[in-house]
């Protein structure tokens, strides 16, 4: 039987220069993070070290590989699917909703050397009594795993293993960093190495000066665990750093004296703000992102960097998310015999992914007219209803098109003057009527495509397939698609090549029902496989990393540390993860050190959270809060409990002047309308958008052909224009609402007769008759007045609206005077985007959505005026 003992530091950058160190930087070192592991290995040149990932997967080669993994998920949900058929169904309905959450308790269970047989005896719920049926019937394919990592567990095997890790002269004696807490499988092996004569020290910061902090790690290292006795504990004589000594000192209630110095705090109105000051930071590379909501944090930055690639498994990468996206589209529970379900977004990624190709065009050229087209597709999930929907579409655009065609040859018009076209077809102001058609019927094709790879991909008809069989296909597909060689990214073509080679090796000949080969591979896509661990201590640069890994970053010292997302909900972390579907009282009964452990985490998670912010104090760098007061369905965030108890100053990022981008506007520049310098010449409608905002009209006019209207609530004013039109003329609102129902599915009747309703009154129709037939002029071009409804959205409420009334009034100037009346010339720079004015009229501007100047709170939104 081997010793424990604890050597304490309070300095996490200086305990190396310890005296009672000395007598331990020749032996094995084991880290609790690879981040911690790769700032010892600078720090102590002549030492060995190693992560306690590695010594882990050591004990049991293979097991935690993420294609085992992915076999035993696919195993696993074939046992769902087929037995159990006499169990409770709504159990056997949540386990098979969280299969992923199961497999890893099933695992992490085994791995430690519980038997379904123990647990058994301890269950409390008929849920744990199912979980160890379930489990019992997935030994098998864990045994021989197990098998041989019982051997490397036993004395002879461990020699082995340590083996080549150790220096002859301290072969018995492994000193252990970081472990303020130990998973159940560390505390597993850790044990049988104990148990072998290996004398275990753990390393570890601690002060005695600060129960509130540390007291925890008594607990932890203590002999309720199997580790030391109070006289096994060595207490190292350094001090700790400043800004740390004065937060301990602040949570006992003993506050010293002093400013904190070397600490930055800032906040963010949104996730933008924050994504494009940490875009500049990443051109330096000399800070350390970590944040409390790490996993969260990188997705949102992904969304916006979808370009950079912050991560580097698969997902992250166009391939990743066009196998992803078609595994995910069918649905078996969906209505009485499953269906393939298709989503806006997910058609948008599909599109960007850059993998979707047809006859020489790439559908990541038409992300722009697609975006346009979505709307219309409102309310439609099955991928019959998209079909049909779309070919609705194709059919209303034909026969607008052809009209359009023959009143423009009427009109001696051609296609270069989009001013008068826009005036001629007041349909143009619909986003998805304004895509040219053979641009829609192009989409068209790209969405059949898509409908065509899943349905081949999964085969449900076909029902069962084996992995190899199943990742053949998927080369095959990768293959067809034929744009490897040109993708704009190195690393992608790595990746894709990996692949490729793994779908060629893989040797798994058990066939599985094809719908969950999917769900296995879309976790599989999105590392959902990767052990813990493997997660945790993911490098990629630019990724924000968990607060654990701040160990590493604080001993190494060459950068500085910025703490993202660091608001009041975030932190302290207040719970942990424990085995599901296992309570508490079962993990309790079953009454071993190693399961303890994760009691043992849930009960100390608040003091752990101040134990990691201790540890960021100890930096010898700058150490950067900041937090975001909108993001993660969260509204006007406060600052962190930490940084409120340290009265740190704040900086806010919206106090930052910010430079215009025009990356950031969602256009298309193939499709601009004039430039800057040809504003002089615009129509008088252009001249009234301007007076209520010109940069509205640098959108609507100078980045595009004419603006349209993307969203339900803009487009039910347009709506209630045609009704407008239509019942002036003399149309009764029977026939108006056939018309609207044909021209417009995506908007429920109820819907469309409330628009019918409120646009049908005697007072509105006369006013259409009397104004909306009044002739107006461009460039000898005559058209309605009404066909000015259809840009401004007029509405009742807008003409008791001063702003709004003397916007209309250069209806009837001279643009060349308006130009001048409003200085244009002044505002319409070459080099910048005109200043916004906002107002409450944003609301019925269509860009308010994407321009960050709108007013557009949320008590505005339901605000809506009778249309």
């Amino acid at each position: 039987m081997g010793t424990v003992k604890v050597l304490t530091y309070e300095n996490p950058n200086g305990f190396h220069f310890m005296e009672e160190f000395e007598p331990y930087e020749g032996c094995l070192h084991i880290c609790a993070t690879q981040s911690l592991k790769g700032s010892l290995e600078k720090r102590l040149r002549k030492a060995r070290v190693t992560s306690a990932k590695a010594l882990v997967d050591s004990f049991y080669p293979g097991w935690n590989n993420p294609d085992e993994r992915f076999s035993q998920y696919a195993k696993l949900s074939d046992l769902l699917r087929k037995g159990y058929r006499r169990l409770n169904p709504n159990i056997l309905k949540s386990f098979k909703r969280n299969k992923l959450d199961l497999l890893i308790t099933m695992r992490n269970l085994t791995e430690i050397g519980l038997r379904p047989e123990y647990v058994l005896q301890k269950v409390q719920k008929e849920e744990e009594e199912i979980f160890c049926m379930v489990w019992k019937d997935m030994l098998p394919h864990f045994a021989q795993f197990m098998s041989e990592a019982e051997y490397r567990l036993s004395p002879k095997g461990m020699e082995s293993v340590i083996e080549p890790y150790q220096n002859s002269n301290q072969a018995r004696t492994i000193v252990l960093h970081g472990f303020y807490y130990i998973s159940p499988v560390q505390h597993h092996v850790l044990t049988k190495m104990k148990e072998k004569g290996f004398n275990l020290v753990f390393l570890n910061m601690y002060s005695r000066r600060f129960p509130s902090v540390f007291s925890f790690l008594e607990e932890n290292f203590s002999e309720t665990y199997g580790w030391a006795t109070d006289e096994d504990w060595i207490y190292g004589s350094d001090d700790a750093r400043p800004n740390a000594d004065k937060f301990a000192s602040k949570i006992e209630g003993s506050y010293r004296q002093g400013d904190m110095e070397g600490i930055d705090t800032k906040s963010y109105e949104f996730i933008l703000d924050f994504v494009e000051d940490i875009n500049k930071t990443k051109i330096t590379g000399k800070e350390n992102m970590v944040s409390p909501s790490a996993d969260e944090l990188n997705e949102r930055i992904e969304e916006f960097n979808s370009g950079l690639n912050t991560n580097k498994h698969l997902l992250s990468y166009p391939i990743g998310q066009y196998l992803f996206h078609l595994h995910s589209m069918y649905d078996e529970d969906y209505g009485d015999g499953g269906a393939y379900l298709l989503q806006g977004p997910t058609l948008m990624e599909f599109f960007s992914s850059g993998w979707l190709t047809l006859e020489g065009e790439n559908a990541r050229d038409y992300t722009y007219q697609l975006k346009k087209i979505l709307p219309y597709f409102s309310g439609c999930e099955t991928t019959e209803e998209w079909t049909r929907r779309m070919k609705d579409l194709v059919y209303f655009k034909e026969g607008l098109q052809e009209r359009h065609e023959r009143e423009m040859l009427e009109e001696g018009l051609g296609d270069s003057n989009h001013f008068k076209k826009v005036r001629l077809n007041q349909f143009k102001r619909f986003s998805y009527l304004s895509v040219p058609l053979k641009e829609i019927k192009l989409i068209e094709a790209f969405m059949e495509r898509i409908i065509d790879d899943a349905a081949w991909m999964m085969d449900i008809e076909r029902e069962r397939s084996t992995i190899r069989d199943h990742f053949l296909k998927i080369q095959d597909l990768v293959k067809e698609a034929g744009v490897k060689e040109n993708l704009l990214l190195e690393e992608e073509r790595r990746l894709v090549d990996e692949l490729e080679q793994a779908l060629k090796v893989y040797g798994d000949d058990e066939d599985y029902h094809v719908a969950d080969l999917a769900d296995a591979l879309t976790i599989y896509l999105g590392d959902g496989f990767k052990s813990p661990d493997d997660k945790r201590d993911d490098g990629s640069p630019g990724k924000v990393k968990p607060m654990e890994q701040l160990d590493g970053m604080i001993l190494s010292g060459s950068r500085s540390v910025h703490i993202c997302a660091f608001d009041e909900k975030s932190y302290p972390m207040k719970s942990a993860p424990m085995p599901w579907p296992l309570s508490k009282k079962t993990i309790a009964a079953l009454d071993t050190q190693a399961t303890d452990m994760y009691l043992f985490r849930e009960k100390h998670q608040v003091s752990i959270s101040r134990y990691l912010f201790f540890l960021a104090l100890s930096s010898e760098k700058t150490l950067k809060l900041s937090w975001i007061k909108n993001w993660n369905d969260q509204e006007d965030l406060a600052q962190n409990v930490y940084m409120d108890l340290l009265n740190l100053e704040v900086a806010n990022h919206s106090d930052t002047p910010q430079e215009f981008n025009p990356v950031d506007i969602d256009y298309d520049f193939d499709l601009l309308g004039g430039q800057t310098s040809n504003v002089v010449q615009y129509p008088s409608e252009e001249m009234a958008e301007a007076s209520l905002c010109a940069r509205r009209v640098y959108y609507s006019s100078v980045l595009q052909t004419h603006s349209s209207y993307q969203n339900d609530f803009h487009q039910s004013f347009l709506i209630g224009n045609l009704v407008k039109q239509a019942g002036a003329s003399g149309k009764d609102k029977g026939v108006i609402l056939s018309w609207m129902k044909g021209m417009f599915p995506h908007f429920s009747e109820v819907r469309l007769k409330s628009i019918i309703e409120s646009n049908s009154s005697k007072k509105l129709l006369e006013s259409q008759r009397h104004f909306g037939k009044q002739k107006r002029d461009y460039d000898g071009f005559k058209y309605d007045t009404a066909i000015t409804y259809f840009q401004f959205l007029t509405h009742r409420g807008g003409f008791t609206q001063e702003k709004w009334k003397e916007s209309m009034t250069y209806l009837g100037e001279d643009p060349v005077k308006s130009y001048k009346k409003l200085k244009l010339e002044d505002k319409f720079d070459a080099d910048s985007m005109p200043e916004a004015s906002p107002s409450a009229l944003c609301k019925y501007c269509p860009h308010s959505y994407h321009c960050e100047a709108s007013i557009f709170h949320a008590d505005m939104r339901g605000q809506e005026e009778e249309v």
